[in-house]
């Protein structure tokens, strides 16, 4: 197998896997593994083999995939697992996928099918070096309070995400802690077939591949939408000028990536957060939500 011929993604971290020409399947699985442990972000680019050798490669780092339940993504060749990112053409800020409730992916894998005319890089935000980045006064007060995420889904959604079919599959899967974060708690209940979750956990929590605490949420100003909202976990809310800090903490180390066809992203969920700019013209990225297999 060839050795990884790695560089810095970025002067703000992730690694840069170079090939030339070779099938993504020819990496090493060791050496992969290594590189994301340290990095928490790793992209894959001069590699051959499409959309097939992509999904056999993450596959050989996942027990399983998820769906992401949401409504405006689309599923490629029937494939509730492999998506595409999520639809329009704005903005999205930092934020780490579904950990505003249990059972968040371990692993994000991107592969650009097409790049958008201009702009559309996505966006990855180291969470250490976004804690780092913060004020004095911002730090002591989301080590404070824990957060707590609030939200409603309807079955076509909630059906989806817990991989279930009904309200009593439903119940049995929520009633159990979080494996994914085991300081997190959660409360639920239905109102006929409409889900209310609420998720709450440190702001600040400890990545699967150790090491210092980091932000990996998602309470970006612009990315909560109508199903989600953040609070501290007493009821409070939060300033606008703590939100503020978290943005632009995370802004101030953005790690920026030009797609071309054929890249692959691999992201740590719990340690680096992700975004998007603005597009225009036609965009496709496939993604896949993965639970890791790194034994």
């Amino acid at each position: 197998m060839p050795k990884l011929d790695t560089a810095p993604l970025t002067e703000n971290g992730g690694t840069l896997v170079s090939g030339n020409g070779e099938d993504l399947l020819d990496l090493s699985r060791d050496d992969v593994l290594a590189a994301f442990r340290e990095s928490g972000a790793l992209m894959f680019r001069g590699f051959t083999g499409g959309v097939e050798s992509f999904c056999s490669f993450a596959e050989r780092f996942s027990t399983r995939f998820r769906s992401h339940g949401g409504s405006n993504r689309d599923k490629i060749d029937g494939k509730d697992t492999l998506q595409t990112v999520v639809a329009g053409t704005e903005r999205i800020g930092p934020h780490s996928e579904l950990r505003y409730m249990p059972f968040s992916p371990d692993v994000l894998w991107f592969y650009c099918v097409r790049p958008a005319d201009e702009g559309g890089e996505t966006t990855l935000y180291d969470g250490a070096r976004t804690v780092e980045g913060l004020k004095p006064d911002s730090r002591e007060a989301f080590s404070a309070k824990p957060l707590k995420y609030s939200f409603t889904a309807p079955p076509r959604i909630w059906t989806r995400f817990l991989e279930v079919s009904s309200v009593e599959e439903a119940t049995a899967k929520l009633s159990g802690p979080d494996p994914k974060v085991p300081e997190a708690e959660h409360a639920f209940s239905f109102d006929g077939d409409m889900l209310s979750l609420e998720y709450t956990i440190p702001a600040f929590t400890r990545p699967r591949s150790g090491g210092e605490p980091v932000y990996a949420g998602s309470i970006a100003r612009g990315y909560e939408h109508d199903r989600v909202a953040c609070a501290f976990a007493d009821g409070t809310p939060i300033p606008d000028e703590l939100r503020q800090d978290i943005i632009d903490a995370a802004e101030r180390v953005e790690i920026a990536i030009p797609w071309r066809p054929g890249d692959v992203v691999m992201v740590d969920n719990s340690r680096v957060m992700h975004g998007r700019r603005p597009f225009t013209g036609d965009r496709e990225i496939y993604t896949r939500f993965a639970y890791a297999n790194f034994d």
